[in-house]
């Protein structure tokens, strides 16, 4: 990371954070900077960030305003800065840049307030959460010197919700990538324990993952039982009102996580050691295997995924009964 002299004191001023990553990234990135600024101060930052996630800007994270990466003004900062992109850098007091792009840093420099840039995750050697990682980084460039303060990743959520619908439980059964998605059938048999339970799980899915929904249908799911929000704010406010979640290491679990919804997250090649979701009521499971997570240091999966499909629906279960009652008399 790259201090910046002359802004070493946050808060003071206008301040525009860039990230342009994927959900779960952003989320733990913004978790980490939270902790480092204080609410407070992204209440009076900007964000940009992938237009699909704006709608968090504000209602979720705290921002006072978010612009989309794919803006026109944006984008000339990889070039030659359009006259939009001028009076936005010259409107600023300082900025972070969750990037290493090169023309950016150059614009920032040439033409924009003072900036530190953030390494978005540790080395892959090196296991230590993808969160504590950043909010070192962060610490160490607008103070000079690491926080040596242990953080409350807890008491920095979004909150603990009074969910409306306590007996509904969100199953995501997708991910980013195929590697580090538990079985279906897995699901499907969670899904009917749940049920025997007294809930009512459903099955969230994304607009990528259509396939699943086809999956999901033929084996008997009734449609009711599958949702796909119009968008990731409607997203939010399904994790809000369910009593519990379970997915894959995914974004949508990270988004579960912050907004403080009990959340169990199946882990398989990824390590959860790095990227497990956090939050107040968040479990992250892993089946014990003699191999180490290799989904950063391998781009083909394993003949023998043992580590994700040697987890029991009914460990899953057990985890998540240790966040959240699941039978109907205590609903």
């Amino acid at each position: 990371m790259n201090a910046v002299p002359g802004w070493r004191i946050p808060g003071r001023g206008r301040l525009l954070v860039v990230h342009q990553a994927a959900l779960g990234d952003l989320i733990l990135a913004l978790w980490a900077l939270r902790d480092v600024l204080g609410p407070e101060n992204l209440a009076q930052a900007f964000l940009v960030c992938q237009g699909t996630w704006m709608p968090l800007a504000r209602e979720v994270f705290g921002f006072a305003r978010a612009f989309p990466v794919e803006s026109a003004w944006f984008s000339s900062l990889f070039s030659q800065p359009d006259r939009r992109a001028l009076e936005v850098l010259s409107s600023l007091d300082g900025a972070v840049l969750f990037s290493g792009s090169r023309e950016l840093g150059e614009s920032f420099s040439r033409f924009g307030p003072p900036f530190i840039r953030a390494s978005p995750r540790p080395p892959v050697n090196l296991r230590v959460h993808v969160a504590e990682h950043l909010r070192r980084e962060l610490s160490e460039s607008l103070f000079g010197k690491a926080s040596e303060a242990i953080p409350s990743w807890k008491s920095l959520s979004a909150g603990t919700p009074s969910p409306l619908f306590p007996s509904r439980i969100v199953l995501h059964p997708g991910a980013g990538s195929p590697r580090k998605r538990w079985h279906l059938d897995r699901f499907l048999d969670l899904f009917q324990l749940l049920q025997s339970r007294g809930q009512s799980p459903v099955f969230v899915l994304g607009p990528a993952e259509t396939c699943l929904w086809e999956k999901l249908t033929a084996a008997g799911v009734d449609r009711d039982c599958l949702v796909l929000p119009s968008d990731v704010g409607g997203l939010a406010r399904l994790l809000r009102e369910a009593g519990g979640f379970v997915g894959n290491d995914s974004g949508v679990a990270h988004l579960a996580g912050f907004l403080g919804v009990p959340t169990v997250t199946v882990f398989g090649p990824s390590d959860p050691v790095r990227w497990s979701p956090l939050g107040p009521r968040s479990v992250a499971l892993r089946a014990p295997t003699d191999c180490e997570p290799c989904f950063e240091k391998q781009k083909i999966f394993c003949q023998a995924p043992v580590c994700l499909f040697w987890m029991d629906p009914g460990q899953v279960l057990e985890a998540l009964e240790g966040l959240v009652p699941l039978n109907a008399d205590s609903l």
